[in-house]
């Protein structure tokens, strides 16, 4: 390799000519900062994750209003689920936000069957002797 400026014989790893001082092609390669993609994110599992939890909250405010939030997050965890094999980020989130959903729901679900269970209880202890 030899110096733009002065024509000098440099190393080939040369960063600056000894000669004249100039800057060499080796010192441009070591500036330039390497083009790395940021990693894609995953809005869909991300969302629906964060709809799982906020199912968790609505569970015991307002019945109607958890069961559309809990829908809406198991729709978007699994749609984020069949994203990450394309962008490889979210699987984790999507997976988490199915899971808590649906465990959310089967815990709704079995308390409403054993609120059932004791007002029903309740109505035969109480109003079936005097009938």
């Amino acid at each position: 390799m030899y110096c733009s400026n002065c024509g000098a014989e440099l190393d080939d790893r040369a960063v600056i000519c000894p000669r004249c001082g100039v800057a060499t092609e080796n010192l441009n390669k070591m500036q330039t900062p390497s083009r790395t993609t940021p990693p894609k994110s995953n809005p869909l599992s991300i969302a629906g994750f964060t709809l799982s939890l906020v199912s968790v909250l609505f569970a015991f405010v307002n019945v109607y209003l958890f069961m559309v939030v809990s829908i809406t997050a198991i729709v978007l965890s699994i749609a984020g689920l069949v994203k990450s094999r394309n962008l490889n980020s979210g699987k984790g989130l999507g997976l988490a936000g199915v899971i808590i959903s649906a465990v959310v729901i089967i815990f709704y679900i079995l308390l409403v069957i054993l609120a059932l269970i004791f007002a029903f209880s309740l109505f035969f202890l109480f109003f079936i002797p005097f009938i």
